[in-house]
C-alpha cells in the first residue's frame, strides 16, 4: 500500500479507545459508522493475514486491511463486540450452549484449515473466543497464528498458551491442523467435564501423538453430532417408554375396571341363572318344605340316579369356588391371575349347565326335589358374596 493512499485512508478514522499495554486502538470510521480494531504486531505471519483479508466466514474477523511498517505489522479487522467466553462461562452457561459453542469452534477451525496451505491458529483458548450479543462465536487474535509448512520437521518459535499448547507446539513436531484440535479438545474438558460423549472426543483429541488425534475438526464435529443425535434419540425413546408404561399401566386400570365390571354383572346373572334352573321351585313349594324336614331321607333315596348326584355336587363344588373367588376379590386381591381364574371358573359353569339341561328333562319328582334344594341353597350363597 502507497504511503499516499495509507494516508487517504487513515484520514477517514478517529480513534474511540486506546487499549493500554496491547498496541491496539478502536477506531471509528468517519464514512462508514463501522468499528475497527487495529492492532501493531511484532510477531505474525503477513500470509494468515493475506488470507482472511479475502476470504471471509461468520467466525472469524472480517480483515479489512494490513501494512508493514518498520518491521511490524499493523492490521485493521472488524472490532468484534460481545464478551469472552472467559467471562460467558462465569455467569454460568447450560450445557446446550456449550455444547453449540463447540461445534461452531468446530466450524471456525474447519474454514482455516481449509485454506491452502491450512492456517493454524495456534492459541485456541476460552480468552480468544468472543460470543456476540447475538450468539455468534468469534475466533480471534491470529497472533500466534502461522499457515502450514510442510517441509519444516518442527516448530522452531514456541507460541501458544502453556495448558491448551500441544506437545509439537514445544518443538517435538511440526504444528498443523491436528494442533488447534488438541486446543479444542482441552477446551472441551472445560466447557463439559461431566458429558461422556464430549469428553470422549477430547480425550482422543489430546492424544500426544498427532497421528492418533482426530484428522480434522469437520471429522469431530461429526462425531460430536452424531453422538448428540444418538444421545436424543435415547432421550426420546425413554420418553416414549414412559408413555408407553403409562398408557400400559392406564390399559389395565381400563381392563381392570371393566373385568370387575363384568365380574359383578356376572354374579347377577349367575345367580340369575340359578334361580332359573330351580325351576318349580315356587310351585313344588310343598314338596320343597317336605325335603327340608325330610334332608335326610332325599340325600340317601336309591331312588336318585347316581349321575343326578353327581351333577348336583358339580353344581355345588363350583358355586362354592365362585364364593371363594368373589371373598378374595372383596378382601383386595386384585392381582393379574384373577381374571385367569374367573375364566376357569366360568368355563366350569357352562360345562355344567351343558349336562344338566340335558338331564332337567328326565327327573324324577324325588329327583326334582332333590334338585331344587340344592338350587336354593346356592342362591342362598350367592346372596351372601354378591
Amino acid at each position: 500500500m502507497s504511503e499516499f493512499r495509507r494516508e487517504c485512508e487513515s484520514s477517514f478514522y478517529r480513534e474511540l479507545y486506546h487499549v493500554e499495554g496491547k498496541n491496539q486502538r478502536i477506531l471509528l470510521n468517519a464514512v462508514t459508522g463501522r468499528q475497527y480494531l487495529e492492532k501493531t504486531l511484532d510477531v505474525y505471519d503477513i500470509r494468515v493475514y493475506e488470507y482472511l483479508r479475502t476470504h471471509r466466514d461468520i467466525h472469524i474477523p472480517a480483515v479489512e486491511s494490513y501494512t508493514e511498517r518498520d518491521g511490524k505489522l499493523v492490521v485493521l479487522e472488524d472490532y468484534v463486540n460481545g464478551e469472552t467466553l472467559t467471562a460467558y462461562l462465569a455467569r454460568g452457561i447450560p450445557d446446550a450452549e456449550r455444547r453449540r459453542i463447540v461445534l461452531e469452534l468446530c466450524d471456525a477451525l474447519t474454514f482455516l484449515h481449509s485454506a491452502a496451505p491450512p492456517i493454524i491458529h495456534r492459541d485456541l483458548k476460552t480468552d480468544n473466543v468472543i460470543i456476540t450479543p447475538e450468539g455468534v462465536v468469534k475466533l480471534i487474535d491470529y497472533d500466534a497464528a502461522t499457515v502450514f509448512d510442510p517441509t519444516k520437521s518442527a516448530d522452531t518459535v514456541l507460541m501458544g498458551t502453556p495448558g491448551a499448547a500441544a506437545p509439537e507446539q514445544y518443538g517435538f513436531a511440526r504444528s498443523d491442523a491436528r494442533t488447534d484440535i488438541y486446543a479444542l479438545g482441552v477446551l472441551i474438558r472445560q466447557l463439559l467435564p461431566q458429558d461422556k460423549n464430549y469428553l470422549a472426543a477430547a480425550d482422543r483429541a489430546t492424544r500426544m501423538d498427532p497421528d492418533d488425534r482426530w484428522s480434522s475438526a469437520e471429522e469431530m464435529k461429526q462425531a460430536l453430532c452424531g453422538a448428540q443425535q444418538k444421545d436424543g434419540k435415547q432421550v426420546v425413546l425413554k420418553k416414549l417408554l414412559k408413555k408407553k408404561r403409562f398408557w400400559i399401566a392406564a390399559s389395565a386400570v381400563v381392563v381392570c375396571v371393566l373385568f370387575f365390571s363384568v365380574l359383578k354383572e356376572s354374579g347377577k346373572i349367575l345367580e340369575k341363572t340359578f334361580e332359573r334352573n330351580a325351576f318349580s321351585v315356587s310351585e313344588n313349594a310343598e314338596s320343597v318344605t317336605e325335603a327340608d324336614n325330610k334332608e335326610k331321607q332325599s340325600s340317601a333315596n336309591p331312588a336318585i340316579r347316581e349321575k343326578i348326584k353327581n351333577e348336583v355336587d358339580a353344581y355345588e363344588a363350583f358355586v362354592d369356588e365362585y364364593c371363594s373367588f368373589m371373598k378374595s376379590y372383596k378382601n383386595g386381591d386384585n392381582t393379574a391371575n384373577m381374571l385367569s381364574s374367573y375364566t376357569e371358573i366360568m368355563k366350569k359353569y357352562n360345562d355344567w349347565l351343558k349336562k344338566i339341561n340335558l338331564l332337567k328333562t328326565d327327573l324324577s319328582p324325588d329327583e326334582l326335589i332333590y334338585y331344587n334344594e340344592a338350587m336354593l341353597r346356592c342362591i342362598k350363597r350367592l346372596n351372601e358374596v354378591n
